[in-house]
């Protein structure tokens, strides 16, 4: 994993969102009985069929890094100096990591088979077990997510000013300013 300038781990942060958005639509759908509220709940279907569909879609894209994540990982900075020594211990927890397929299949097969449920196949009872084991591998991600990225980002951006404060000069072209209008353009 490479930390760059725009979002590294913009996949687990959508993983994570959508398992939180199908909850959240579950939920209400499974609390939404008779029928005065089946709009509302086909609504409710639909929108959990959504998230759910994108969770698989992004768990599909992302499987290496929301396991890093949750154990932990960071990506690394390409600014970053790193000894062979660092780099191969680093390589070998990205390793650990995703070598775990059983774990790996259980989540895919699960999301799969809340796609089939979902919506208006609902048994929701026979899958609630596996489901807070999904919402736990979600919640994982988004800790570590968002302690990284105020963490660790803050920090780099930290030492950055610390550099533009000492030498402005090597930064003037990082912030260019547009030129000051003629003070005769603006009077009429």
């Amino acid at each position: 994993m490479e930390l760059r300038a725009e979002l590294p781990l913009e996949g687990v942060i959508s993983f994570y969102q959508s398992i939180d958005r199908f909850w959240q639509y579950c939920s209400m759908c499974r609390k939404l009985d008779g029928e005065e509220n089946e709009d509302q709940r086909i609504a409710c279907a639909i929108g959990a069929r959504e998230s759910i569909d994108n969770a698989y879609v992004e768990y599909l894209i992302n499987i290496p890094l929301i396991f890093a994540t949750v154990d932990g990982i960071k990506p690394m900075s390409l600014s970053a100096q790193l000894n062979t020594e660092e780099l191969k211990s680093h390589f070998q927890r990205q390793l650990e990591s995703i070598d775990r397929k059983e774990e790996m299949w259980r989540y895919l097969d699960l999301l799969n088979i809340l796609r089939r449920m979902c919506p208006f196949a609902c048994n929701f009872e026979e899958v609630e077990e596996d489901v807070k084991g999904l919402l736990e591998l979600a919640g994982a991600a988004q800790n570590f997510v968002e302690m990284m990225y105020v963490d660790v980002l803050v920090e780099e951006t930290k030492e950055q000013l610390k550099d533009m404060v000492k030498n402005p000069e090597a930064f003037r072209s990082m912030f260019p300013l547009p030129p000051k209008p003629l003070e005769d353009e603006y009077r009429s």
